[in-house]
């Protein structure tokens, strides 16, 4: 897959989403979430980009922390039922303003985040359950609080765990 230009979308960060009445992980067990993006300076601190489900139940998020020194870091969140799975670490710092690869994996109840192709962290969800609501919002929680500043090249869904040497990295 080409890298995106001319034809990725540009949010900026105050009032630009796109709301779809649509959940693609919609009853699946196993699934694989990747998004190429490029998160861009001058941007809030907490940012969600792409929100999956419902607004305050079972739902998944992307986000990204930003740090003072031009830097952001994954934050990848999941509930389902009363279980919850946050991934994040300021251990795993990224220059802003360059496309990068993201990938979600969920597979028996696991979660794996990776940014170009590499585990950054993982985690579990006690008794997962398959989010069976919701829509998807993209550039912004479905609430419309902590927009997304940046470009969003495509989000591709899997309806399997994949393997990282099936990712889509560009």
């Amino acid at each position: 897959m080409p890298k995106p230009t001319s034809n990725a979308l540009h949010f900026n960060g105050s009032e630009d989403a796109i709301f779809i009445e649509e959940n693609p992980i919609k009853g699946l067990n196993s699934f694989t979430i990747e998004v190429y993006f490029k998160p861009e300076t001058k941007g809030a601190k907490a940012q969600r980009f792409l929100h999956l489900g419902s607004i305050d139940d079972d739902r998944l998020l992307f986000e990204t922390r930003l740090t003072d020194d031009g830097h952001w870091y994954l934050d990848t969140y999941i509930k389902s039922g009363d279980s919850d799975c946050v991934l994040k670490s300021s251990a795993f710092l990224h220059p802003l303003n360059q496309w990068y690869h993201l990938a979600l994996v969920v597979e028996n109840g696991k979660m794996k985040n990776y940014v170009n192709g590499t585990l950054e962290l993982e985690g579990v969800v006690n008794n997962f359950k398959p989010i069976s609501v919701g829509q998807t919002s993209i550039g912004v929680r479905q609430n419309k609080v902590h927009w997304f500043k940046g470009e969003i090249g495509w989000v591709k869904v899997s309806p399997k765990a994949l393997e990282p040497s099936k990712f889509e990295i560009p």
